[in-house]
């Protein structure tokens, strides 16, 4: 939850940011005055964007597209998905049916997985909210050679109410659990929705089974390294719960050893098993661990950096080279980075993305590059990690439609 325990908090400071003059980055439209998208019923839009002058000059590894949830800042905004290429170039604007929506810090909301019936590919979005501010949804999306051809279906939360308690933080693993995701909401639940053919979602979710009493759960992962098994962070008890899926139900415990609690969990997306944690509030801790299926969790002793920064935000780079990357949300909007080698990370400094401000958004890496999101600023940043230090240097690197933006999601496929 980027280190903001509770909703309110989080849009206030939000709010603040908004007002932050942004310098650094120059902005030109292109001949067509825009950007040229698809909309949800496949007509095709012109969306008003901006390309900064300096481009982080690479293509990404493992991954032929890049999808991130964005939308303009502001009440009843309307949440688009804007679509890259892995080199960064902007191919599509898909307009959702959803209004943005201020997710947990630490949260991401999309999440990529193949149909049950092993035929179509699908996006999955969590938004904390509905179009209305009540309860909160999930929609599915239908890819063809990579872009975004419709919107399928849209399920309610079950438990979102009015305040925001929907989902956040959404989940899949594409390689071993296919037709489903997995989600959390601020409630304390954990879901599994169906993903039939054609990424129809299951009109009904499914609640896990034994949740413990005054579980509060922010972010998720599914193991990576074997099928059915869901990993989630309690802020509240400080713990790492893992959850079998066939039985759907709670398994086991482990106690994080982050201060604060537990809360921006992330893994190597690379299928390695690697784990990365942050801390909420100011405690500036950040961990690395490892997937270990329905044994659960093991994790190293934690570091931090100088200064207690929030450190919520996490991506684990488990390629070559491994890193936990973490955000820092009070003030400084850096991006630190923690190599561990071979056992427990240790704190390696820090980069700011050029523009940027203080609120760092999800984060990403396919193994070998580093790709994070930034709020207000419209622009996705990138950078190579070197090895065998784990230090980056971000540079803007991809576009997004809106330049005063709200982002709650990436993901690769």
């Amino acid at each position: 939850m980027r280190g903001l325990k509770k909703p309110a908090q989080r849009v206030a400071a939000i709010g603040a940011a908004a007002a932050i003059t942004i310098v650094g980055l120059q902005s030109a439209h292109a001949s067509n005055g825009g950007i040229v998208g698809l909309a949800s019923a496949g007509v095709p839009i012109v969306t008003h964007g901006h390309v900064p002058t300096a481009r982080a000059q690479f293509c990404g590894t493992g991954f032929t597209h890049m999808y991130v949830n964005t939308g303009g800042y502001g009440t009843k905004q309307q949440a688009v998905i804007d679509v890259y290429d892995a080199c960064g170039t902007h191919v599509q604007t898909f307009n959702t049916t959803a209004n943005v929506n201020y997710g947990d810090f630490g949260s991401n909301n999309l999440a990529y997985i193949v149909d049950s019936s092993n035929t179509y590919q699908c996006l999955v979005m969590a938004n904390k909210t509905g179009p209305t501010g009540g309860a909160g949804d999930w929609e599915s999306f239908l890819l063809t050679n990579g872009q975004i051809t419709k919107q399928v279906s849209t399920v309610k939360d079950p438990d979102g109410g009015s305040n925001g308690t929907g989902p956040g933080d959404v989940a899949a693993n594409p390689t071993y659990d296919r037709g489903v995701v997995f989600s959390a909401d601020t409630s304390g639940t954990i879901w599994m929705l169906k993903v039939g053919k054609g990424c129809k979602l299951g009109k009904k979710p499914v609640a896990a089974k034994s949740i413990p009493t005054g579980a509060k759960y922010y972010n998720l992962v599914v193991d990576a390294t074997q099928p059915g098994v869901v990993h989630a962070a309690d802020i509240g008890k400080n713990t790492i719960d893992t959850y079998s899926i066939k039985p759907f139900r709670f398994y086991k415990s482990d106690s994080a050893l982050v201060s604060g609690g537990a809360d921006g969990i992330s893994e190597d997306w690379t299928g390695h098993g690697f784990l990365g944690l942050g801390a909420v509030e100011n405690f500036s801790q950040v961990d690395n661990g490892t997937a270990a299926g329905l044994n659960g969790t093991s994790w190293f002793t934690p570091s931090g950096e100088p200064g207690g920064y929030d450190t919520s935000d996490t991506a684990v780079d488990g390629g070559v080279t491994h890193c936990v990357f973490a955000a820092d949300e009070t003030s400084t909007g850096n991006v630190g980075w923690y190599p561990f080698p071979g056992g427990g990370v240790s704190f390696g400094g820090t980069d700011a993305p050029p523009g940027g401000t203080a609120f760092v958004g999800p984060m990403i890496s396919d193994g070998f590059n580093l790709y994070v999101t930034d709020w207000l600023t419209g622009v996705v940043y990138a950078s190579p990690v070197n090895s065998p230090d784990c230090s980056i240097n971000l540079q803007p690197w991809a576009t997004e439609t809106y330049n005063n933006t709200v982002v709650q999601g990436i993901v690769l496929h």
